[in-house]
């Protein structure tokens, strides 16, 4: 197994609605690679549902340290930036989550 099976396996897991199975699955993900970016966002998005925007936004950031080109990880972060009221935060995450998702897309420089 590598990490970018250990979190497909976590993904399924959370669909199955196995949230606790699913974040031991994130975190052999980066058992495997300890700056698997899906991976740490996976697990921030379990904090992000579990009420804990403070500890979701470590693990977007650190996705993002990882690689911060991550357009997942800027969305996420922007909704965990909202939820605290930090709004223009929140505004720049979202737009740069759309500026790369654009070019992700073809439809932007």
């Amino acid at each position: 197994m590598d990490a970018a099976t250990a979190n497909k396996r976590g993904v399924a897991l959370v669909a199955l609605g196995r949230r606790a199975a699913a974040l031991e699955a994130f975190c052999d993900a980066l058992g495997f690679d300890e700056r698997h970016a899906p991976a740490l966002t996976n697990i921030g998005n379990l904090l992000l549902e579990d009420g804990l925007p403070n500890d979701a936004i470590d693990y977007f950031r650190a996705a993002l340290v990882a690689q911060p080109l991550y357009g997942i990880a800027h969305r996420n972060l922007a909704v965990a930036l909202k939820r605290l009221g930090r709004r223009r935060e929140a505004v720049r995450a979202l737009r740069t989550a759309a500026r790369l998702e654009g070019r992700r897309a073809g439809g932007g420089a």
